[in-house]
Protein backbone atom coordinates (compact mmCIF):
# COMPACT_ATOMS: atom_id res chain seq x y z
CA UNK A 1 0.00 0.00 0.00
CA UNK A 2 2.92 2.42 0.87
CA UNK A 3 4.19 1.98 -2.60
CA UNK A 4 1.31 3.09 -4.16
CA UNK A 5 0.78 5.89 -2.28
CA UNK A 6 4.01 6.85 -3.38
CA UNK A 7 3.29 6.17 -6.89
CA UNK A 8 0.08 8.47 -6.27
CA UNK A 9 1.98 11.67 -4.22
CA UNK A 10 4.50 11.13 -7.48
CA UNK A 11 1.96 11.89 -10.15
CA UNK A 12 0.29 14.89 -7.52
CA UNK A 13 3.90 16.19 -7.51
CA UNK A 14 4.07 16.21 -11.67
CA UNK A 15 1.01 17.57 -11.92
CA UNK A 16 1.63 20.45 -8.94
CA UNK A 17 5.53 20.95 -10.97
CA UNK A 18 3.68 21.21 -14.28
CA UNK A 19 1.55 24.13 -12.85
CA UNK A 20 3.88 26.01 -11.09
CA UNK A 21 6.24 25.86 -14.27
CA UNK A 22 3.10 27.26 -16.42
CA UNK A 23 2.41 29.95 -13.64
CA UNK A 24 6.24 31.20 -13.90
CA UNK A 25 5.91 31.21 -18.08
CA UNK A 26 2.43 33.31 -17.43
CA UNK A 27 4.60 35.50 -14.99
CA UNK A 28 7.85 35.82 -17.06
CA UNK A 29 5.05 37.30 -19.79
CA UNK A 30 4.27 40.27 -17.50
CA UNK A 31 6.58 43.37 -17.78
CA UNK A 32 7.60 44.35 -13.99
CA UNK A 33 8.63 47.87 -12.90
CA UNK A 34 11.55 49.05 -10.91
CA UNK A 35 10.00 48.17 -7.85
CA UNK A 36 9.12 44.52 -9.18
CA UNK A 37 5.78 45.00 -9.18
CA UNK A 38 3.00 44.65 -12.53
CA UNK A 39 -0.67 44.79 -13.23
CA UNK A 40 -1.73 40.95 -13.24
CA UNK A 41 -4.55 39.84 -14.96
CA UNK A 42 -7.55 38.54 -12.58
CA UNK A 43 -7.58 35.66 -14.29
CA UNK A 44 -4.06 34.57 -14.08
CA UNK A 45 -3.44 35.87 -10.54
CA UNK A 46 -6.47 33.52 -9.97
CA UNK A 47 -4.54 30.79 -11.57
CA UNK A 48 -1.27 31.48 -9.73
CA UNK A 49 -3.20 31.83 -6.47
CA UNK A 50 -4.75 28.08 -7.09
CA UNK A 51 -1.15 26.84 -7.95
CA UNK A 52 0.56 28.05 -4.70
CA UNK A 53 -2.68 26.68 -2.97
CA UNK A 54 -2.43 23.64 -4.33
CA UNK A 55 1.70 23.03 -3.39
CA UNK A 56 1.04 24.32 -0.35
CA UNK A 57 -1.47 21.68 0.51
CA UNK A 58 0.51 19.01 -0.68
CA UNK A 59 3.87 19.92 1.33
CA UNK A 60 1.48 20.27 4.59
CA UNK A 61 0.03 16.84 3.33
CA UNK A 62 3.66 15.51 3.07
CA UNK A 63 4.73 16.89 6.18
CA UNK A 64 2.36 15.92 8.59
CA UNK A 65 2.06 12.21 7.00
CA UNK A 66 -1.34 12.56 5.77
CA UNK A 67 -2.41 9.72 3.02
CA UNK A 68 -3.15 11.39 -0.30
Amino acid sequence: MTDRLAYVDGYRLRDLVDRLDRVLDTLELYDFNDDDTAAIKHRDLFRIERALEAAAAFLHELRLGDPS
